[in-house]
């Protein structure tokens, strides 16, 4: 137990707040807007869609990616039926493929026959959460087995480090 006239510090999305007591340490305006969202839909699609698992390693062809019926505005009606306020896209996770045609890597959409090579799933999910009045979010994984900066590759992935962008 901290004793009287400790100062209690805490950092609340980079701003950081003073208090006497933890009593009086008030969420940020920001805070507050996002606790009245309440509700929201994280959305995971890419090449495991299509491969009928949970976890890729990136070592599958960009080929692969090729939806044929990918319909985000279906998938934006369905989630403001369900009542949520906001969307999270997963743009790339652990095995590295972009969902967007970035000059990073090759391992991207932009090496998919999808929509002729010039298909961006990210501002189509983006467009259509807007269209619907759903706020829109993305997240990105910070593991990725395909980035060469990536140290110890061959190691299973419970113990590969962490590789930052």
């Amino acid at each position: 137990m901290p004793a009287d006239g400790d100062v209690y510090s805490v950092d609340l999305f980079r701003k950081t707040v003073a208090a006497e007591n933890f009593s009086d340490v008030q969420p940020t305006p920001q805070q507050m807007a996002w606790q009245v969202l309440e509700f929201r839909a994280i959305i995971h699609f890419g090449p495991n869609t299509f491969l009928d698992r949970e976890w890729g390693d990136g070592s599958d062809r960009p080929e692969l990616f090729a939806p044929t019926e990918f319909d985000p505005e279906q998938w934006m009606r369905a989630i403001k039926a369900a009542g949520a306020k906001y969307v999270i896209f997963v743009a790339s996770h652990h095995d590295g493929f972009c969902l967007w045609p970035t000059r990073q890597t090759d391992y991207s959409v932009k090496s998919s026959p999808w929509e002729e090579r010039r298909g961006d799933v990210v501002a189509r999910v983006s467009q259509a959460a807007r269209k619907f009045g759903l706020k829109f979010g993305i997240y990105l994984v910070i593991l990725d087995l395909v980035d060469p900066g990536c140290a110890l590759l061959s190691r299973p992935l419970r113990s590969a480090p962490l590789c930052w962008r």
